[in-house]
């Protein structure tokens, strides 16, 4: 089998297919001014937090299974998105949530829940 060759940011790995993290920043500029509040999904070593910091984004918060971040002054919350995870945000709310190379690690059940009400879903 092939491995494809790692792609990194500011030394962080991505875990995502090469190109995925410039076109979903790409698509948070578009649609996000720089004062809303960003949620991470798999979050992973804080790749796409880092490149949206460095576009003008403050407000953001880490979310995974574990905590891998390095980065620091990020809040991160610790879920597991196969189960009923809202919860662990206590009602906080977001602007915008990215969920990038997360739904196809997920099973049938959880898959359903993710959708916006109200919102844009970018894909």
């Amino acid at each position: 089998m092939l491995k494809k060759p790692k792609d990194y940011y500011k030394g962080m790995e991505i875990a995502a297919a090469r190109g995925t993290h410039e076109a979903v920043a790409k698509m948070v500029k578009k649609y996000c001014r720089r004062d809303c509040t960003v949620l991470e999904l798999g979050a992973y070593t804080g790749a796409m937090i880092e490149r949206l910091r460095d576009t003008g984004y403050s407000l953001i918060t880490a979310a995974d299974l574990d905590n891998h971040l390095l980065i620091s002054n990020v809040p991160h919350i610790q879920c597991d998105f196969n189960t009923d995870f809202a919860s662990n945000f206590n009602m906080q709310r977001f602007d915008c949530i990215i969920a990038s190379e997360v739904i196809e690690h997920l099973n049938s059940n959880s898959r359903k829940r993710f959708k916006a009400s109200p919102g844009v879903v970018l894909g």
